[in-house]
């Protein structure tokens, strides 16, 4: 089985993917979901694939994704600029 790491999983080639993923559980497992700003995609995308993290882009949407997925193992990250 190929483990899948997505980014952009909510833009339009990162949901092309998962609908394959979806067609071919046997072939593919995600391990990991990243998004620039859209949180509430993100985490519905993290139910459904039972992803081991998600990754925020947009560490002002870091909370609400957290709390959204507060009930699952799901480990919530976001991602630090560096200047």
């Amino acid at each position: 089985m190929e483990r899948l790491s997505i980014l952009g999983s909510t833009g339009s080639i990162g949901l092309q993917t998962l609908d394959i993923v979806r067609r071919n559980p046997e072939r593919f497992s995600v391990t990991s979901l990243v998004a620039h700003s859209r949180w509430q995609e993100l985490a519905i995308e993290a139910r459904e694939f039972g992803v081991e993290r998600v990754v925020i882009g947009d560490k002002s949407y870091y909370t609400a994704l957290k709390e959204a997925l507060a009930d699952t193992s799901v480990e919530v990250l976001a991602v630090a600029r560096l200047s």
